[in-house]
């Protein structure tokens, strides 16, 4: 993420994007739009499905893009907490002192 741009991680769970027929990651796309709009800068947002290559080492590249990240961005619903992997991300946010 380029310096003095804000960047944000989207963490979402993926069945919830699939059963809303896309529509969270529709509104990452339109969050940063709005970001945009009201600021004249843009908002780089962390988006697995876009961010992430096959063959990456993708926790790797997660832990970068959340120690360069300006906002963290939960799309909190229930099957987000059921999911343990995007529950792993809370922690990490609230012990590095970042909320």
């Amino acid at each position: 993420m380029e310096d003095g741009v804000a960047a944000g991680f989207w963490s979402y769970a993926h069945e919830d994007n699939e059963a809303d027929g896309g529509g969270i990651l529709e509104l990452a796309t339109r969050l940063q739009a709005e970001f945009s709009l009201l600021t004249g800068g843009p908002l780089s947002l962390f988006i697995d499905r876009n961010d992430l290559s096959w063959g990456d080492e993708w926790q790797t590249r997660i832990d970068n893009a959340l120690v360069q990240t300006t906002f963290f961005i939960p799309v909190i619903t229930p099957r987000y907490f059921k999911s343990s992997f995007a529950r792993r991300r809370l922690p990490l946010i609230w012990e590095d002192g970042r909320y």
